[in-house]
């Protein structure tokens, strides 16, 4: 029996599950499991949920689902739950979506007061009722939430409009109690408060509110509603105020949870990159576009979605991004961004870079002002240019994390303005080549990005590319916010005709192409790239003929058998270039995807005109383009045509074309940029140049970790010691390394460092490598006290640091002061800390008088000086009169990390008498 004959009107989903009828009446449905199967289809109405992320989402397996489906059919009608080729539909209304479309309609109409009263007379209770924190129904039941309360706070600002005091107190109290976080109903409540003539208690309210989050956030109110309680306190009653409150949201804005205070503006217009149109006509993936249609539609209700597309090489990743790119740009409906990552790149942080960087260059002028203002120049590291445009503060100087920190959050804030605007699309593309600090990146957006309407296309290979644990982490992240995943499969045969047709010139009758296309997928095994570089080949070839009974292969020249192998077919490419074609092009995929002429050129025993003639050959067959990043540049067309053209040298040939690779570097850049320094690195050591390769290694690890990429540092540094044990180094300049790699460790908070830092400090120590065994004592501070069994060997290494320091370096010595006073307070060394701290606040109170000292040194120094106050009025027996000189030489003030420190007023203090080793302590801090 179908629904209507059973006289079901719809699905409650706001409040318990249960079937309501036209009449009103209620039925029940009697199992959990069968509640939360009708639950999960209700949510995915008359849209067709496939058999198996059903079963997951109920939890059974698939035979018990069909159990369960037969049941509920029987309660809500054989019409209403229908079996599909892939899964189950519920075609039946839903109160949920009524609801939201209600309010949306009531926020528009110019008297939209009794629409919202039938929306919020909808609500009977939590949405999706016991199942709310269930993990398939939590992002639901927050976006369902969320518009519930915006409602609520659209009918208590119309109750303020019209003066309805004590109604508007009543409701904004139930809000207020059921969302303590949401600053609006504070505002409003303080607004009913006042004009009900209950000044005390509205500024009561505001007080409460204030401790509250100082106690639970540590934050202040926003500045409307500080605004709001600076006018009570100054006498206003609150009826003067009662018209202006009645803020219309944008519908899409209400859905996220966010007001905005004008209608949208259009999207941003930016030049779509040149990967997403290489090839203008797609062929298959109506399927894809249709799902990629579906996600972007859902992101203006309810904020960002992800997709996730994998597959093989040359499946058609990024043909499909393109194809879906351009269609939303044509329609005018979003802003299109886009980055790549390429293969062996040294940029940091790619593909932000490309992204941002074409972002801050069409965006408009007020949009970054409006950014600037809350960010300053945080962006800078990311995109320089954007001090072009506009005038802009430097950029936060702070420790490596907290710059990181910085950065992610102006390019959240700066991605959250442009979706004010319109909807933004972002692909991310070739994410198996990201480095770890853009996937920390992307993790960072996912959940700054939350409730902002961003569809995030995020494409990497799978299978054919190691998958790194931080890409690995990235994709869990997306998983757990309910993306989709979109796996990219072979093209069927319908869609190897199309390719076929859509390749040959057929005149203005369609020939049937099956013969053709039945070869194809067998060569290719219906891979889109394999099948178009193979139907190009054919073509090129003159093997296809258009006959009147449809195309078919010359008679006289019936395809050989391909190998369904890319490279193969890429391979006889390379010789239909001549007999110096291929050996041209493997060197040239020895230096890499991107390559310039004349490092090629250096390279080879072949005359200049020679490999012009070989190159301009490859340009014009599809091979190699012109690559824009600088002039004598080429870059292959795909990189696996680079390499299967590399996998075709032997060992020796590979090793010696990497040594003259290296060498012609060398010669062509008089001073290495961090692009080239990186190749150099590579090609020394594929080339056996084990030397040169340590010291490219060391270099390449130095601009890493100037550039905040600290993980990618530790890998240059591991290189480089590596080489240096192979070479037999001296220990001094292993100490070195062995100080640098686990200095770059600490920055990126990996827990090997504080090994790799007492390692090489140990060897620095027998070999007599001061500077090296310094350095190693400064980069293990953490910036608080260490509790860990790290302590003691952290001691010992800044008490070695320190036995060698100079003292003339007043910087150095008295950071190595701080660092060993902190590291003496869990051990029975009162006295000795308390000295050591007070020669180090000496050391600050000279250079603050000292009028010769670098201003740089002397804001050191001082910070140095607040950080041991503490200590040194800690230590036994100390003065009164030392009291009085810390608090008027150091401000009393303490750092961020001080104040996270455990506070231990009543620790014992014992020992009377003389500490052991006090002569000592003394002769090194003059105590």
């Amino acid at each position: 029996m179908a629904a209507s004959e059973r006289g079901i009107e719809f699905v409650r989903l706001l409040g318990p599950i249960q079937l309501v009828t036209s009449s009103g009446s209620i039925i029940d449905v009697p199992s959990v499991s069968q509640r939360r199967l009708l639950a999960v289809l209700a949510l995915n109405a008359r849209r067709s949920m496939r058999a198996q992320k059903l079963a997951d989402a109920v939890g059974v397996s698939p035979g018990a689902l069909r159990n369960s489906v037969g049941r509920l059919r029987r309660i809500v009608g054989e019409q209403a739950l229908v079996t599909t080729s892939v899964g189950y539909r519920l075609d039946m209304d839903v109160d949920a979506e009524t609801f939201c479309l209600r309010v949306e309609q009531a926020l528009l109409d110019d008297d939209g007061r009794p629409g919202l009263e039938r929306a919020l007379a909808m609500w009977t209770g939590p949405a999706l009722g016991e199942f709310e924190s269930e993990p398939w129904a939590l992002a639901d039941a927050v976006r369902l939430t969320e518009v519930h309360a915006s409602a609520l706070e659209e009918r208590a600002a119309d109750l303020i409009a019209r003066q309805r005091w004590p109604e508007a107190i009543a409701a904004l109290g139930v809000l207020v109690t059921l969302h303590p976080f949401r600053d609006r109903p504070r505002g409003l409540l303080i607004r009913a408060l006042a004009g009900a003539g209950r000044q005390a208690d509205a500024l009561r309210s505001y007080q409460t509110y204030r401790t509250f989050l100082g106690d639970e956030v540590g934050t202040t109110p926003s500045a409307d509603v500080q605004s709001i309680e600076r006018r009570v306190a100054a006498g206003w009653n609150g009826i003067e105020a009662g018209c202006e409150e009645r803020v219309t949201q944008h519908p899409a804005a209400i859905h996220r949870g966010r007001a905005d205070s004008d209608q949208p503006h259009k999207p941003l217009f930016l030049p779509l990159h040149g990967a997403l149109l290489r090839d203008l006509r797609l062929v298959g993936r109506s399927a894809e576009l249709a799902l990629l249609a579906v996600d972007f539609e859902q992101t203006r209700l309810s904020g960002m979605r992800s997709v996730i597309v994998a597959g093989e090489a040359g499946i058609g990743k990024s043909t499909l991004m393109g194809a879906f790119a351009r269609r939303v740009q044509t329609s005018d409906e979003a802003t299109v961004l886009y980055g790549r990552c390429d293969e062996g790149s040294p940029v940091p942080l790619q593909p932000f870079v490309g992204l941002i960087g074409s972002l801050v260059e069409h965006a408009p002028l007020d949009l970054l002002s409006a950014h600037t203002a809350r960010c300053g120049g945080d962006l800078l590291p990311l995109a320089p240019h954007l001090g072009d445009r506009i005038r802009v503060s430097s950029p936060s100087h702070a420790d490596i994390g907290t710059e990181q920190y910085m950065m992610f959050e102006a390019v959240a804030d700066l991605l959250r303005r442009v979706a004010d605007r319109a909807p933004v699309v972002i692909m991310l593309d070739d994410l198996h080549w990201a480095e770890p600090t853009a996937l920390q990146l992307l993790r960072s957006l996912g959940r700054a990005l939350v409730s902002a309407p961003v569809l995030l296309i995020a494409a990497f290979r799978d299978p054919g590319e190691p998958r790194s644990d931080e890409l690995r982490a990235a994709i869990a992240d997306l998983d757990r916010a309910d993306a989709r995943r979109l796996p990219l499969g072979v093209f069927d045969d319908a869609e190897l005709s199309q390719l076929v047709r859509s390749a040959v010139d057929t005149g203005e009758d369609e020939r049937d192409p099956c013969v053709v296309a039945d070869v194809l997928r067998h060569e290719s095994a219906g891979n889109p790239l394999y099948a178009s570089h193979l139907l190009r080949h054919w073509i090129e070839s003159d093997l296809i003929e258009n006959r009147v009974e449809g195309l078919r292969f010359a008679a006289r020249s019936r395809p050989a058998t391909v190998p369904p192998s890319l490279r193969e077919v890429l391979w006889s490419r390379v010789r239909s270039l001549g007999n110096k074609g291929p050996a041209i092009l493997s060197a040239a995929a020895v230096l890499g995807v991107h390559f310039r002429v004349d490092v090629l050129t250096d390279m080879l025993d072949i005359g200049e005109n020679e490999v012009t003639d070989v190159l301009d050959d490859a340009v014009s067959a599809g091979l190699l383009v012109e690559s824009g990043a600088a002039t004598g540049s080429l870059r292959f067309t795909h990189s696996l045509v680079a390499s299967a053209a590399y996998d075709e040298l032997r060992t020796m040939q590979r090793a010696r074309l990497h040594e003259r690779a290296a060498r012609a570097l060398q010669k062509n850049s008089d001073e290495p940029s961090p692009m080239v320094v990186v190749q150099l690195a590579r090609h020394c050591e594929l080339g056996g140049l084990v030397a040169d390769a340590q010291k490219w290694a060391l270099e390449a690890g130095d601009h890493a970790l100037g550039e905040l990429a600290p993980n990618e540092a530790a890998g240059w540094y591991r290189k480089a010691l590596d080489h240096a044990i192979a070479l037999g180094r001296p220990a001094s300049e292993r100490a070195d390394l062995l100080v640098r790699l686990g200095e770059a460790q600490h920055r990126s908070g990996d827990p090997h460092a504080l090994a790799t830092l007492f390692e090489g400090a140990k060897l620095a120590e027998q070999c007599g490598a001061r500077a090296a065994l310094v350095r190693a004592a400064l980069a293990s501070d953490r910036g608080f006290m260490r509790l860990s069994g790290y302590a003691p060997e952290q001691l010992k290494m800044v008490e070695a640091a320190f036995d060698v320091a100079d003292p003339a370096d007043e910087d150095t010595y008295a950071r190595l002061l701080a660092l060993f006073a902190q590291c003496l307070v869990y051990t029975s060394r009162a006295d000795e800390r308390r000295r050591v701290a007070l020669r180090a606040i000496d050391i600050a109170i000279a250079s603050r008088s000292d009028p010769a000292a670098p201003g740089g040194q002397g804001r050191d120094l001082r910070a140095v000086g607040c950080r041991c106050e503490r200590h040194a009025r800690r230590g036994r027996g100390s003065r009164r009169g030392d009291r009085r000189r810390v608090g008027r030489s150091v401000p009393a003030v303490r750092s961020t990390s001080e104040r996270v420190q455990p506070r231990h007023r009543n620790r014992r203090r014992r020992r009377s008498g003389e500490e052991p080793g006090r002569a000592a302590v003394d002769r090194r801090t003059g105590g």
